[in-house]
């Protein structure tokens, strides 16, 4: 008898602890992403990327909460990390280097992720080594007003960019394109999505600066393959080329 009325008062408790967590939590963590690790701070996702860059490995976070990042980038250099917006919005700059891989949103995702800056000199991604960013349906990134870079990506060296959905919109610079800028031997594939309203000095929403990089000793070039999406309404204040701006 007193056995089963202390299993009776610890079902009640759990069952008024699970009444008390906060609305969403579990959905948010268990039921609709898996294995998804729940952020709410600025330090919690820098200890993923750390662990990333010591181990390598995928991880997936969901932002549970409006992040604004502050001080350095968002350095990643090792292993892949899904970021998964769940309507919030991320204000950083990241800076992939290395074999990196940065996921912004995921295919068949559908809440929304918005990226903006953090920094007046930097965009939302420098990515550099042969490192990767992909963007997904559902994320913005954008509005940016820099200087020294692009407001929205900057990918140079052996990188890659591909976009499979999104928006980039209202990304400006003062030094290059405004919304994504390739240099070195870089590439941008664009298979589906929107960059709009960007406006820059070489190429408003798109640039490619063909020289060939120092260190090369081949003529080697930057790649743009857009195969979908639309550019629309961006605008190029320094040698014309307000869709795409490709220069020597």
């Amino acid at each position: 008898m007193i056995k089963n009325k202390i299993i009776h008062l610890l079902t009640c408790l759990m069952l008024a602890a699970l009444c008390l967590m906060p609305s969403g939590i579990i959905s948010k963590t268990v039921h609709a992403e898996g294995e998804a690790i729940a952020v709410a701070t600025e330090q919690a996702l820098r200890d993923v990327v750390s662990n990333l860059n010591t181990n390598g490995g995928s991880k997936t976070v969901l932002l549970t909460d409006d992040l604004a990042l502050s001080g350095d980038y968002l350095r990643i250099s090792n292993g892949e990390l899904t970021i998964l917006g769940d309507g919030h919005q991320l204000k950083t700059s990241f800076a992939l280097s290395g074999s990196a891989v940065l996921n912004l949103g995921k295919a068949d995702y559908e809440s929304s992720l918005t990226v903006i800056p953090h920094r007046s000199d930097a965009g939302v991604a420098d990515v550099a080594g042969t490192s990767k960013i992909s963007i997904f349906n559902g994320v913005t990134i954008g509005p940016a007003s820099v200087i020294g870079t692009a407001g929205g990506i900057h990918a140079h060296n052996q990188a890659t960019v591909n976009m499979y959905g999104g928006t980039i919109t209202g990304c400006q610079s003062a030094s290059v394109a405004g919304g994504v800028y390739v240099d070195g031997v870089a590439v941008f594939n664009m298979y589906d999505g929107l960059i709009t309203d960007c406006i820059g000095v070489q190429g408003g929403a798109v640039g490619l600066s063909g020289g060939r990089p120092f260190g090369y000793s081949d003529e080697s070039y930057v790649t743009f393959n857009m195969s979908g999406g639309t550019i629309s309404n961006s605008k190029d204040n320094g040698y014309g080329g307000g869709g795409i701006g490709a220069y020597t």
